[in-house]
């Protein structure tokens, strides 16, 4: 897949917010982990983790919003999932972080079976922006034309207030809890913004992104200058695309299907990865 620069519009109608995913802050140690974690699974390294189910449940878990990082379900949240190609685009001026946007888009692709292409009217739209406030003028009349003003600008207040580097909003069909759209705004002058728009690219698939308990993870480790996701990161994501997960399904369906489905998906991704399939 080759990704590309554009200046279209956006023009498509979203049906409903699903959440804001504000990136608040960026921690500079590799592979944070937090004191509750440590008691949830033994492994010490990713290819450890990988060969335990309860350390890649509590990864799973975290990454898909259905516990916090004490491991304590969050109420309602449910998975949720693209069920047809990923229309994308990047508009603004972030030709730098172009070729690293490509290369997430290459490590990933392989993961998701729906396949993803550049279109002019994008189901995930990327802004790069040095006016985060002007972007988000541009594109609140079609989120108050989908979901009305107040809650679009109750969603933009909060945004701009929390914020740093990027904003991330996924939206759902009403009648159905997979995906439709995802915009990401980047703020091109932060410190932040590559790290913003490689873990924001991630995320869009329908996790969570940056989070700085996430063990073993690209996506807790904010210091990366390139595009390092591991394989834990890549084995979540395919993972979340196998045909038992479905959009809608809380923790308790969820936790039972992977107790089904982990060891075959475990020594599928190793086969993959490893160039056996």
């Amino acid at each position: 897949m080759s990704l590309m620069l554009g200046g279209d519009s956006y023009q498509r109608t979203v049906l409903r917010l699903f959440f804001l995913l504000c990136l608040l802050s960026f921690p500079s140690l590799s592979y944070a982990q937090s004191d509750v974690s440590d008691k949830l699974y033994k492994a010490t390294t990713v290819d450890e983790c990988i060969q335990e189910k309860a350390c890649v449940w509590y990864a799973f878990a975290l990454q898909t919003g259905l516990i916090n990082s004490k491991n304590i379900p969050v109420k309602d949240n449910y998975i949720h999932k693209w069920k047809g190609t990923i229309l994308f685009l990047a508009t603004g001026n972030g030709k730098e972080y172009l070729p690293n946007l490509v290369k997430a888009s290459e490590e990933l692709g392989i993961f998701f079976p729906h396949g993803m292409r550049v279109d002019k009217n994008p189901k995930n739209w990327v802004i790069f922006s040095d006016n985060v406030e002007k972007s988000i003028e541009m594109v609140k009349p079609n989120f108050i034309k989908a979901i009305g003003a107040e809650l679009a600008n109750q969603t933009f207040k909060t945004a701009k207030e929390y914020y740093k580097g990027c904003l991330s909003v996924h939206l759902e069909y009403k009648q159905t809890p997979d995906i439709f759209s995802n915009l990401t705004i980047i703020d091109i002058n932060s410190e932040h913004a590559n790290y913003c728009t490689i873990t924001s690219f991630y995320g869009a698939y329908g996790l969570v992104g940056y989070i700085e308990e996430q063990p073993f993870s690209f996506l807790s480790n904010a210091s990366n200058k390139g595009v390092e996701f591991t394989k834990l990161d890549k084995f979540l994501l395919h993972l979340l695309y196998r045909p038992e997960f479905q959009s809608g399904q809380g923790i308790e369906q969820v936790k039972t299907i992977f107790n089904e489905i982990y060891e075959a998906s475990k020594q599928n991704y190793l086969a993959m990865i490893n160039g056996e399939k």
